[in-house]
């Protein structure tokens, strides 16, 4: 998939997120504010790793955080930062070094967005 498509995907997977909503029910608010900071405390780290990774050119622990944080991203329904991941991740299996900074850049910009768009509907929730 181009980059281009990806950014152009929803930040939230609108359905994913209305599945944690109604599997929370009455503590909805509560339930997400649980994953968002699990996500935040397991994601955080993964992510600086995955920077330092692309900094050593190591392609196997670039290949690994990506990989990882596609699939955290996916399950909270972060669904553009899960793409971007994913694309990092095969771009990396295919050698194409050239294109990973660009991709890179834009997972830690969908990171924080994601992140601040969950907390937005957590207190859209609340009220």
């Amino acid at each position: 998939m181009e980059l281009s498509h990806i950014l152009a995907e929803p930040v939230v997977d609108r359905e994913q997120f209305d599945m944690l909503v109604e599997t929370g029910e009455d503590a909805a608010a509560e339930l997400i504010q649980e994953l968002l900071d699990l996500f935040r405390e397991e994601s955080g780290p993964r992510l600086d790793a995955l920077q330092a990774s692309l900094g050593q050119n190591d392609t196997v622990a670039i290949g690994k955080h990506a990989h990882s944080l596609a699939g955290a991203s996916a399950n909270l329904g972060a669904l553009r930062l899960s793409k971007l991941c994913r694309k990092l991740e095969t771009e990396t299996n295919a050698g194409n070094l050239a294109a990973l900074p660009e991709i890179a850049r834009h997972i830690r910009a969908e990171y924080d967005r994601a992140v601040q768009q969950f907390e937005v509907e957590i207190e859209q929730l609340k009220s």
